[in-house]
């Protein structure tokens, strides 16, 4: 009787112990795997980084399909600029080649620009006020995009896709401009734009997460040719951001649901801009 009640002890201390072994592979591998993804998404930066207590000020915009304001991306028609593709958990996409705001080289012809100031606004108190004074709101603000292009568009270089995620490295040698109404007001001179599409909540490719980040750079003025306010507003505006620097962020884009094509781009999408935001970063 003595020997049955070992025999079943020790059967069931094994029970456990096979137990006990499958739990901790199991957390060691979430733990892994959480600290890989975690670490790729910090290296990619992905997705943009909320407004952290190290930004001195932002400004917020938005662009709109029902104001001839967004994004457009396109490829072109020579092979070089069609743009890749991949699987995806809704089917196979090929990324657009280029990505600019809609008022880029025509493409919208009832573009006035790519986004247009909202609220919030946090920080650029004197400069808030400057625009006031000379009878303007942030609503008269505007952000235009060049031609991002992807490069020579290789996998891991131009582009990555990894945990449902695709980031794109995007190029370009022109700067985004900040208009006062249909005046030039101050340059970004950036060089890169970090976009990212995320399926992983998607239930098809017209719903997947978008968002992107350019690098930071010191603002220039270009308001030497333009009237008179916006000359004095300009230099409120670069007072206010000092010896940091600049950059714009989108949190949140989405398909607009409309299409273009012609002057040698095809597979042409305009996107809306929910939610982005001009900030002032060390």
């Amino acid at each position: 009787m003595k020997n049955v009640k070992t025999m079943k002890k020790k059967k069931h201390s094994k029970v456990l112990l096979v137990i006990l072994c499958v739990v901790t592979i199991f957390i060691v591998a979430v733990i892994i795997g959480t600290f890989g993804a975690l670490e790729w998404r910090r290296a990619a930066q992905y997705p943009p980084p909320l407004e952290h207590p190290s930004v001195r000020g932002s400004i917020t915009f938005v662009g709109l399909d029902s104001d001839h304001t967004g994004m457009a991306m396109w490829s072109g028609e020579d092979e070089g600029e069609m743009g890749h593709s991949y699987r995806t958990s809704v089917g196979t996409f090929r990324a657009p080649y280029f990505i600019s705001t809609r008022d880029y080289d025509d493409i919208d012809p009832l573009s006035m620009g790519g986004m247009k100031g909202a609220e919030p606004v946090k920080g650029f108190l004197q400069f808030m006020r400057s625009l006031m004074e000379h009878g303007y709101t942030q609503s008269d603000l505007g952000i235009s995009f060049p031609r991002f292009r992807l490069g020579e568009d290789v996998k891991g270089e131009d582009w990555v896709f990894k945990k449902g995620v695709e980031t794109r490295y995007l190029r370009t040698e022109a700067p985004i401009l900040i208009r006062l109404k249909s005046e030039d007001m101050i340059a970004i001179p950036v060089d890169t734009l970090i976009w990212m599409q995320d399926f992983n909540t998607a239930s098809s490719i017209w719903e997947t997460t978008i968002s992107g980040m350019t690098n930071k750079v010191v603002p220039i003025d270009i308001s030497g040719f333009g009237s008179s306010p916006v000359r004095n507003i300009a230099k409120v505006f670069l007072n206010q951001v000092g010896n940091f620097r600049v950059r714009v962020v989108i949190e949140k884009a989405g398909f607009s649901g409309t299409s273009f094509s012609g002057e040698g781009r095809t597979r042409g999408t305009f996107l809306d801009i929910h939610e982005a935001r001009l900030e002032v970063v060390p």
